[in-house]
């Protein structure tokens, strides 16, 4: 079996980033930095949901008092 290296357009959705498209620079590795530098979008959400926004809330209530 032969392997390939990925495209710039597959990286992205493989990155967790599904259904967006990337405005690819001239150079293959230069797109592939830009997906590889990145943090999946399911990784975000989590963080967001289970961390920032409890802190967030704690915070605004502490604020109210």
């Amino acid at each position: 079996m032969r392997s390939r290296a990925i495209a710039p357009r597959e990286a992205g959705p493989a990155d967790g980033a599904a259904g967006t498209t990337i405005a690819c620079p001239l150079r293959t590795t230069a797109a592939l930095h830009l997906t590889g530098d990145g943090v999946a979008v399911p990784v975000v959400r989590h963080l967001a949901r289970s961390l920032l926004e409890p802190l967030l809330a704690e915070a605004s209530a502490m604020a109210a008092e």
